[in-house]
């Protein structure tokens, strides 16, 4: 097991994605660290069991994907953020609040352009008490909507949910910083 870095922790996470009323949650495990001004959330996304199982925006149901699972690399920057996965699937989403950033996703098969419009950007800080005693401000909670456009088509509207907690080597304080 990984030990825990000055700025790299292991956290575990709630991931909630709601499209057209339809709501999947994963729970999973990941690191969470911050480089320069932003966070980085790095976690694996589980390979599909099922044919008809869609747990994220840009499923990895495709015939190539050959159910592997697909690494995820999730940048929270001040005022952007970018949604990278690789794998199988290759796919990035940039989200900016009322922007429109361009974005890809490549398979075996297909590969096509990707355009995400932000309508929603939500970040909840905590403080985060390290085993040496400092406090880390850390991002508790995220939560964007976006519309989906492929190929210049709007594919619908996306609501992740994304909760982080600290597991082993740190607490949250009890206070809340906002």
């Amino acid at each position: 097991m990984m030990g825990l870095k000055p700025n790299k922790l292991r956290v575990r996470l709630l991931l909630t994605s709601i499209q057209s009323h339809e709501r999947v949650e994963q729970q999973l495990e990941g690191d969470l660290y911050l480089k320069g001004s932003s966070f980085y959330l790095r976690y694996v996304e589980p390979a599909l069991e099922e044919e008809n199982s869609q747990d994220s925006p840009i499923s990895s149901k495709d015939s190539s994907s050959d159910h592997k699972p697909i690494a995820v690399m999730l940048k929270l920057g001040q005022d952007e953020w970018k949604l990278t996965r690789s794998g199988a699937v290759q796919s990035e989403m940039s989200f900016a609040l009322h922007r429109s950033l361009p974005g890809r996703y490549i398979s075996k098969v297909m590969a096509f352009r990707l355009e995400t419009k932000t309508t929603r950007m939500v970040r909840e800080d905590r403080d985060w008490l390290l085993p040496d005693g400092q406090v880390l401000q850390y991002p508790a909670f995220i939560a964007w909507t976006y519309e989906l456009y492929v190929h210049e088509q709007n594919t619908g509207q996306f609501q992740l949910e994304l909760s982080i907690e600290p597991m082993n080597g740190a607490k949250e304080e009890e206070h809340n910083n906002e």
